[in-house]
């Protein structure tokens, strides 16, 4: 039997509870012909776990090691070893639908010889594997650019093809959160067409716990997030031109307003968010300002952050 025409790259810290549970859903989808795991310098066993999976599956699966280099650097290692023409990232504590990618690799031939990627559908689950509630999707009319400037896919919701990838160097290492957000806008930004097709592609977990907790942590997260924000905003300007469209604009100020009040309710300090908002005004005045009636009207009397701090105590 030929080998499928898809890579999955698992990038992995410290997942042994999952990560067996991850590598054999991506092992179980005949359209996966090599299955590479990154291992960030784990000290849970993990190891151990690739080395036995390896054994059993030596054809399809590879496993590498590096030591804290994170997960962007963990899944470009993975991008580096793509066989075939596609190419899906998934953490090492999520699991693929049974067929999706095969489904997935369908819906994509028949864009063939154009640039896009395809996206499905996600479950949230909790550590238990259980439902749980999940986001409400954005709107079906909701313009292209605010789509994949606000609500982009989240990791292994696409399949990508290599080259396309590839071409934008992969995931940023300099982004602390939301890095598939970042490659996926920067694909999009590049020429990169996301088509979404209705299908639960894989299960989401979510966990309790593991928060940066302290001040300087959350403010070092909030510079990061900052500067990548901006860097597409300086991307979308040179590609898309100067001025930038309205509503282009108006998705940019508030996706940077949304990710200050995030800042803000994780415990960045009042400084480390200020940007977020002062950029979001500059591009899309109160337009940006992300909120129900009674925010929007506290952030126009007494500023985002006293809003913020009102709101938690109401």
């Amino acid at each position: 039997m030929s080998a499928g025409p898809v890579t999955v790259v698992i990038p992995n810290r410290n997942g042994v509870a999952f990560l067996e549970e991850a590598v054999g859903s991506a092992l179980a989808d005949a359209a996966v012909g090599r299955v590479v795991a990154v291992d960030d310098g784990s000290t849970d066993g993990s190891r151990r776990i690739l080395d036995l999976l390896t054994e059993r599956h030596p054809d399809r699966l590879r496993a590498l090691r590096q030591e804290g280099g994170g997960a962007c650097v963990a899944r470009n290692a993975g991008l580096a070893l793509a066989e075939g023409p596609f190419v899906k990232f998934l953490d090492s504590d999520d699991v693929l639908e049974p067929g999706a990618v095969g489904r997935q690799v369908e819906q994509l031939a028949a864009f063939a010889g154009q640039t896009v990627s395809v996206y499905g559908d996600v479950r949230w689950v909790n550590e238990r594997g259980e439902p749980l509630p999940s986001p409400p999707p954005p709107p079906a009319d909701l313009p292209e650019a605010a789509r994949m400037i606000e609500h982009p896919p989240l990791t292994a919701a696409p399949l990508h093809r290599v080259e396309d990838v590839r071409r934008v160097d992969g995931f940023d290492p300099r982004v602390p959160r939301g890095q598939e957000h970042d490659l996926h806008l920067r694909m999009w930004l590049a020429g990169v067409r996301f088509v979404h097709r209705p299908g639960v592609v894989y299960a989401y977990r979510q966990h309790g716990g593991g928060r940066i907790s302290d001040a300087d942590g959350q403010a070092a997260v909030a510079r990061g997030r900052f500067e990548a924000l901006s860097r597409h905003v300086e991307t979308a300007r040179q590609t898309l031109g100067e001025p930038l469209a309205p509503e282009v604009a108006a998705a940019f100020g508030r996706q940077f307003w949304r990710v200050g009040r995030r800042s803000l309710q994780t415990g960045a300090p009042a400084a480390a968010a200020a940007p977020f908002f002062q950029t979001a005004k500059r591009l899309a005045g109160d337009e940006a300002i992300v909120g129900g009636r009674a925010y929007r009207l506290l952030c126009r009397t007494v500023g985002p952050t006293l809003a913020e701090r009102l709101g938690r105590r109401g």
